[in-house]
């Protein structure tokens, strides 16, 4: 019996490895291409995804940025930069990754593969745009609106920063998720996937580059900070599952 369920076993890894081992390849090469192209390059190169940002932020909050070559969209009233790590292209990496990996074993035939894995890739675009909108927005206006609070205390700007970051950054990747599993009508596991490739890419790449070695202590609590809201999220989500659940089980 131990024989068997070893057999059949390798049986499943051998014919998952065969339907999908061409779309994880070219998937994880397409990633790995983008993140060398974004550690290597300038905010100039990168204006395909601040100018839309910065037009959007513009048109939604009524305030003027203007462009300034090799540092990004300013506003000197607010004192405001739209710079190269605002420009949302690390999760953009996490989204199409998010939307591959768990995916694409799931689709029964190698055309819809294919479909799958070039939809991905422009609805990824739109979603980081309309993600990085809000996450910036909150950005302007959270600091304005909490200045006495921060100063001299725990949440400083930058603390702050990081959260609004976080926080948004990975509750909607969460959403983006389960969207992709609505639209696709595919069952998966509802937390691992998206905690997963957030940690691994915000945090499991820096780490094991060793580029946090140049700020020990700032990449210390910038780790701390992430995975408290990371936290709170799926703590958050699960109360929400489990509040709908009841719900759904009291009008039944």
């Amino acid at each position: 019996m131990p024989q068997t369920s070893l057999q059949t076993n390798r049986q499943k890894l051998h014919t998952f490895i065969k339907n999908n081992w061409f779309f994880y390849l070219t998937g994880f090469l397409l990633l790995l291409g983008m993140k060398y192209f974004y550690s290597r390059t300038n905010v100039n190169h990168l204006t395909w995804l601040l100018a839309p940002t910065a037009r959007w932020v513009q048109a939604l909050s009524g305030i003027p940025f203007h462009f300034v070559p090799y540092e990004g969209y300013v506003n000197h009233t607010y004192q405001f930069v739209i710079a190269r790590s605002c420009c949302g292209m690390q999760f953009m990496i996490i989204t199409i990754a998010t939307l591959l990996f768990p995916f694409i074993p799931q689709m029964d035939t190698t055309q819809k593969k294919i479909r799958w894995m070039i939809s991905i890739l422009p609805a990824s675009y739109v979603l980081t745009i309309l993600v990085n909108i809000i996450r910036i927005l909150l950005s302007i206006y959270l600091p304005v609106i909490m200045q006495k609070s921060l100063s001299g205390s725990f949440l400083t700007p930058a603390r702050l920063h990081t959260l609004i970051g976080t926080f948004v950054y990975f509750t909607s990747l969460f959403l983006i998720y389960h969207l992709a599993g609505l639209l696709s009508r595919r069952s998966f596991p509802k937390i691992l996937p998206p905690v997963f490739f957030y940690l691994a890419l915000v945090l499991g790449v820096p780490f094991l580059s060793r580029s946090w070695q140049n700020g020990e202590k700032q990449f210390a609590e910038y780790a701390l900070l992430v995975v408290c809201v990371c936290l709170i999220v799926i703590i958050l989500y699960r109360i929400w599952n489990l509040l709908s659940k009841t719900a759904s089980g009291f009008f039944r």
